[in-house]
């Protein structure tokens, strides 16, 4: 995880997408990945799919 450098964001890598969030928690952007489980190849678009 990075914090940037005022608190504002943060930016995480989960096992489906990186994420920005801001200082309230909300999704500021996210960018989708294939599953790093390694079985699944799928980069999958919506949380229900996991």
């Amino acid at each position: 995880m990075t914090v940037s450098p005022d608190g504002g964001t943060a930016v995480f890598a989960g096992v489906h997408a990186v994420r920005c969030v801001d200082a309230s928690g909300a999704v500021v952007w996210e960018v989708c990945h294939g599953c790093w489980a390694g079985e699944c190849l799928v980069a999958h678009g919506v949380v229900a799919t996991y």
